[in-house]
């Protein structure tokens, strides 16, 4: 990673006991990944194994500086299907958490939400999770697609 070149991204994760495939039928949106809790989880030169099972609707890993925007696109993608993913996250007691995550080394993404944004992600009944990560320059950041979280495709 080079001072020109962040990576930002945001998620929807949901997490906890239950079949991500199920999740996957059930609201008709493949997820960007998922995982069970006996998958194996690489990071850099170590392993270990999931301690929950997710799902995860992730916005595009680029250097565009702007949470408030990526957050809005995923909202925006899941709000159509909102109802049925409160009620399957009610009846198998999972947690939906709203992540955004930066990895970069000299810049701070935009980290100010407007009431209308914070009032959408309380109606996802979701937690706000904010990680940025400031490396240095010998430093590189696991891609949310490669890394911990490969993604895996969902077949019909």
């Amino acid at each position: 990673m080079t001072t020109s070149d962040p990576e930002v991204y945001a998620r929807v994760l949901v997490s906890g006991k239950f079949d991500p495939l199920d999740l996957t039928t059930f609201l008709g949106i493949e997820p960007t990944e998922f995982w069970r809790s006996d998958d194996v989880l690489t990071i850099g030169k170590g392993s270990a194994k999931w301690r929950f099972d997710g799902w995860a609707l992730t916005s595009p890993a680029d250097s565009d500086m702007d949470w408030p925007k990526k957050l809005t696109y995923l909202l925006r993608r899941l709000e159509p299907v909102k109802k049925k993913l409160l009620e399957y996250t009610k009846n198998h007691r999972l947690e939906i958490e709203v992540q955004c995550v930066a990895y970069t080394d000299d810049r701070v993404p935009v980290s100010w939400f407007s009431k209308s944004l914070l009032k959408q992600i309380v109606t996802f009944e979701a937690s706000l999770d904010l990680d940025l990560y400031v490396l240095g320059q010998e430093e590189k950041q696991p891609s949310p697609r490669e890394g911990p979280n490969k993604t895996r495709s969902v077949e019909p």
